[in-house]
């Protein structure tokens, strides 16, 4: 990890850089803390396998596998990657084709062992640890501001995570994913995603290599580090 690498506009995001290959041609996809990828297509078996290439002294390349995860049935698929506290890279598929998630709805996917309490509006509910669940807001009109709040429930102790107005619309569903914080073991954070319907690319197409960051690295050249992974220098 290089953290003297000169950074335009002064900010560095942290991110990692996958590879995969299809039809014989490999193809980057740079995949940032908290953001979605860029909407690409794979061609291939179930298994899609992410992998880190590299060349050896004498010019061969060599590939680093990364993580491989099972997409099951073809369709559209959103596939989240997260850091665990240790560093470890973990993923899920979530299946997003038409019809596994209506437009305008939120899911609530709890990826702690905590039960999560859910406010948007006037709608209140609970989901448990490991579990995931999917609620209608009552939205009348086509985009509306509702509140939002999150409280974790850990015994006698509630840690609110969020408590703020956010657009909610009926032509967009939300994914709400409330899991542990990378930055720090004993902490829990949540990562929202709106998801649109997008047409499936014909074509795929290699991102440019993302400088790659250590979450858990001391940096004494940043001057803060929000909860989106994005660090400041000044």
């Amino acid at each position: 990890m290089n953290s003297d690498a000169e950074v335009e506009g002064g900010l560095i995001e942290l991110g990692v850089n996958l590879e995969f290959e299809t039809h014989e041609e490999v193809f980057r996809v740079a995949a940032y803390a908290g953001k979605l990828t860029r909407y690409f297509r794979y061609v291939g078996v179930p298994e899609l396998n992410f992998f880190q290439q590299t060349v050896d002294d004498e010019g061969n390349p060599l590939r680093s596998p990364v993580i491989s995860v099972d997409l099951g049935v073809p369709g559209d698929k959103l596939i989240i990657l997260m850091r665990t506290p240790s560093g470890e890279l973990k993923a899920m598929v979530q299946d997003v084709s038409s019809g596994s998630l209506v437009l305008g709805d939120v899911r609530i996917m709890n990826f702690t062992r905590f039960e999560v309490a859910v406010r948007i509006g006037e709608l209140v509910t609970k989901v448990g640890g490991m579990r995931s669940r999917d609620i209608t807001p009552a939205i009348a009109k086509p985009r509306k501001m509702e509140r939002l709040a999150l409280a974790v429930m850990d015994g006698d102790m509630t840690r609110i995570l969020e408590n703020r107005r956010v657009l909610f619309r009926r032509d967009e569903s939300k994914l709400i994913l409330v899991h542990p914080d990378s930055r720090a073991a004993d902490a829990m954070a949540y990562t929202m995603i709106s998801i649109e319907p997008e047409p499936i690319p014909q074509d795929n197409v290699s991102d440019k290599a993302v400088e790659l960051y250590d979450p858990n690295a001391p940096d004494r050249w940043a001057v803060e580090v929000d909860e989106y992974g994005m660090r400041e220098y000044k």
